[in-house]
């Protein structure tokens, strides 16, 4: 869960947070369930950063933004052929080899299919 939507859900509750030294105090506690308490301690070191006025509430939406948007991206396998690197990607996302299978033909397709388009407008 992102923290802005955490500190939301908070709010909601009614349930206000406090910094004492490298606790998290909060209250009521009567309002915490259990399920938002595991929440708020995965996420205790940025809260305490927020507390203490060390971090702003916008750089932590900044920071949970990049989070999401954060993906691994594998490269690909080199040419089983000549175990070159250099690949070109074709328009249906396969890997291809730049010297075994240059893209001349992929890009002859391409450009008849977007004449084709052109044309039928």
């Amino acid at each position: 869960m992102s923290i802005p939507l955490l500190l939301a859900e908070l709010r909601r509750r009614g349930i206000l947070l406090k910094a004492d030294a490298h606790r998290l105090l909060y209250r009521p506690a009567e309002a915490m369930t259990p399920d938002l308490l595991e929440r708020v301690q995965a996420c205790k070191s940025v809260l305490l950063e927020l507390l203490r006025g060390e971090i702003a509430v916008s750089d932590v939406e900044r920071r949970s933004e990049a989070e999401s948007h954060r993906e691994v991206i594998d490269p690909p396998s080199p040419c089983a052929a000549c175990g070159g690197l250099e690949l070109w990607e074709t328009v249906t996302g396969r890997w291809r080899c730049l010297r075994c299978d240059p893209p001349t033909t992929s890009r002859h397709i391409f450009a008849l299919a977007e004449r084709i388009r052109r044309q039928e407008r």
